[in-house]
Order: C-alpha cells, then sequence, then structure tokens
C-alpha cells in the first residue's frame, strides 16, 4: 500500500507571524480545529525531496520574503504561508491539490515547477477557483490551449510570473505548421538570413516541408523565383524574413497569384511601412513578434540572492526571482480580496480577479497578466491584419 501523503508546514506566516511544526495533511492543510475563521493561506508547492529539492526551497524562502515585504495589514486576518510537498509524481500532486482546494483557510498557491505537476494540480485547483501561480512553467498550451492559432485560456484561476525564452521565430514555425496547417512551407529572405534559416529548420523540425527558399530585394530580385515554387507546390504560407518592404512586394506578388498562402512574418512585418507599401494586400498577413518585457532583477526588494541567504538559503535555484514575484502578486490581490469575507474559501473567486487586477514593478520586470494568466508581453505575441490595421490573434 502507498504511504499517505505527509504535508510539511515549514514556513512562517505575515500578518501576524505564524510557526508550527511538521503533520499529516490534516494537520498541515488545517482543520477547523486548529486553525480560526479569519486565518488565510498561501500553499507554496514544490519539491521537498530531490533533484529540485533546492529550487523548491529557493521558491519557499522568495514567497515567504515577498509576503513579509507587502506588509500585509489587513483587519481581523491573520496571512500564513505553508509548505506542501508536490512529491513529484502528478498523481500524488492532485490529491494534494484536492485536500488543499478542500481547506476553507487556503486562498493561494504558488508552485508547480513542472510541466507534468502543474497539468495534474491546474484541473483541480480550477475547480475550486484557487488562484494558482507558477514561477517556472513556461509550456504554451498551459494558458493558451493547444491551438496557437486559437488561443483559448483553459483555466481562469492559473497565472504564471515566468519569463519564457520568447522564441518568436519557433512560434511563427508553430503557428504555420500547426495553427494554420501548412504542411508546404515557401521562405524568402528579405534581409535576414540567419531568421530565414532558423525558421526552416523549426518548420522542417515539426515534419513540414519548404518547397521554395530565396533571397530577395528592395528592388523585387529574387521574388519571382520563389513565389514560382510556391505556386507549384501549393504552398500554404510564405515566411518572409527581414525588410518589410521586401515583406510588401511580396505581399503584393502572392496576392496577384490566387495562391490561397498565407503570409507570415516576424516583427518587422507589423509595421506602418509594410501596410502602406502592401495595401489591401496586407489584410491577412500575420507577424509573430517577441516578447517585451526587460528584466529589473536585482532593484526591486534589494538583492534578493543576499537577502535569502541571510535565511539560509545560499543556492535558491532558478525560479526565486519569478517566485518572489509570485509572492507579491498574490499578497497584493489578497489585500484586495480578503476583507469582505469570512473565509478564504468564499474569497477565491474574488481574489482570481483580483490576481487579474495586479500590477507593480518587480525582480523580474513588469508585473501584469494578460488574459490569459500570462505575464503581459512576456510570450511573443501573433498578429494579424484585419481591415487594414493589426489586431492580436486570440483577442476579444
Amino acid at each position: 500500500m502507498r504511504p499517505a501523503l505527509r504535508l510539511r508546514w515549514v514556513a512562517a506566516a505575515a500578518v501576524p507571524a505564524v510557526l508550527a511544526g511538521c503533520g499529516t495533511v490534516g494537520d498541515l492543510v488545517g482543520t477547523e480545529a486548529d486553525a480560526g475563521p479569519r486565518t488565510a493561506k498561501i500553499v507554496v508547492l514544490v519539491p521537498a525531496e530531490g533533484k529540485q529539492a533546492q529550487a523548491g526551497a529557493g521558491v519557499l524562502g522568495a514567497v515567504r520574503l515577498a509576503v513579509a515585504d507587502a506588509e500585509l495589514s489587513i483587519p481581523d486576518w491573520s496571512v500564513e504561508v505553508v509548505e506542501v510537498d508536490d512529491t513529484g509524481d502528478p498523481e500524488r500532486a492532485a490529491e494534494a491539490a484536492d485536500e488543499i482546494a478542500g481547506d476553507e483557510h487556503v486562498a493561494a498557491v504558488v508552485g508547480g515547477l513542472s510541466a507534468q505537476i502543474v497539468r495534474a494540480v491546474q484541473p483541480v485547483l480550477a475547480q475550486a477557483s484557487v488562484p494558482f501561480v507558477s514561477p517556472a512553467d513556461v509550456t504554451p498550451e498551459h494558458t493558451r490551449g493547444a491551438d496557437p492559432a486559437a488561443p483559448l485560456r483553459p483555466y481562469a484561476s492559473y497565472f504564471r510570473t515566468a519569463l519564457p525564452e520568447g522564441d518568436a521565430v519557433a512560434v511563427a514555425a508553430e503557428y504555420a505548421v500547426v495553427g494554420l496547417g501548412a504542411s508546404r512551407v515557401a521562405v524568402v529572405d528579405g534581409g535576414n538570413a540567419a531568421e530565414a534559416d532558423r525558421f526552416r529548420t523549426e518548420v522542417e523540425r515539426r515534419e513540414a516541408e519548404i518547397v521554395a527558399f530565396g533571397a530577395a530585394e528592395r528592388d523585387g530580385a529574387g521574388i519571382d523565383a520563389v513565389m514560382t515554387a510556391a505556386v507549384s507546390h501549393e504552398a500554404g504560407v510564405v515566411f518572409v524574413a527581414g525588410d518589410a518592404e521586401v515583406a510588401a512586394l511580396v505581399a503584393r506578388r502572392l496576392a496577384g497569384t490566387g495562391l490561397p498562402a498565407m503570409l507570415v512574418g516576424g516583427p518587422n512585418l507589423r509595421s506602418e511601412d509594410f501596410m502602406a507599401a502592401a495595401g489591401a494586400a496586407a489584410d491577412g498577413a500575420v507577424a509573430v513578434v517577441g516578447p517585451r518585457v526587460v528584466s529589473s532583477r536585482g532593484q526591486p526588494g534589494g538583492d534578493l540572492e543576499a537577502r535569502l541567504a541571510d535565511r539560509g538559503i545560499d543556492a535558491p535555484g532558478p525560479f526565486a526571482a519569478a517566485a518572489f514575484d509570485a509572492g507579491t502578486a498574490v499578497a497584493q490581490a489578497l489585500a484586495r480580496c480578503l476583507p469582505a469575507e469570512e473565509t478564504a474559501a468564499q474569497a477565491r473567486a474574488g481574489c482570481v480577479d483580483e490576481m487579474d487586477q495586479v500590477s507593480f514593478r518587480g525582480v523580474t520586470g513588469e508585473v501584469t497578466f494578460d488574459r490569459y494568466g500570462d505575464r503581459t508581453g512576456a510570450a511573443p505575441a501573433v498578429f494579424e491584419v484585419r481591415e487594414g490595421s493589426w489586431h492580436e490573434v486570440g483577442a476579444a
């Protein structure tokens, strides 16, 4: 028989400070007998053992520090930070999430250091409207669904302070092959050979075929050869790397062929120069723009690593900065959603709404959340020309 889950209470609380020892699920997550009716718990769901244990300790320490820095003062409420071991096992993590969701004192959860744990926990916490914030997860499907051409947020209570690598070229290839279903793609190097080569590699990695590839100039030289091959092989997408004016020429040639292919490009495509030069042929063109969050690491909250070292955490790991911002975001939301309610559980839906409204300059940069629960500007975005103006794909 598999041993019962044991969830550890390791963290200190804020407003006022509360300490406790280790215990069973009931001991840790809490019952009416051992916790007051005006207690709100922020659960930090991280691995306590194994290869990610040190990173988990860094996340816990960063959240504790952020909540302490927030200096919450909510009349008749105390806010505690509680650690729960995710065990590294998705099935058992889901069981733990069920216990967490069932505790009326739990207001929010920070954690999810692996994609497997996030996927296991998301639906359980969402069912109970528990705000869930990951400082580590960067899997696009977890916030935007499986289809990049029609992004749809799977769980309204899930947020991320993690900053993904943000490879706009890879996103463009994913959008072309998966989102638009193009099995044959043509590529025009309009002045950025590295971008063109990267796009070709990413398309082929997704098992689609490059049916035409060539360089083009602003005077139009080189475009006809690529377009002839694109038409001959019935390409579903024509990608233009580099210059917006070259892209405009390609758009006009593409419109003249009658080939029902989508024009896709990088950030240079999303410009007034392209719109002006392409005219009506711009309609339907797609531009993929990279992340726009600039890190301010080390400014808010002082030197985070040094402050965590003062708390006995000498190697906080890769997620501590985003965890500090997650803790700050949750603290900001709780300050607004708790006062009007009798229990943390009653406040959860309001806390989710308040998470949508948080805004501050964090350790990892400006922290606000977009309609998917991602950091605003932290992930590549896809824009399409509709009736003469740019619209973000998936926008209401």
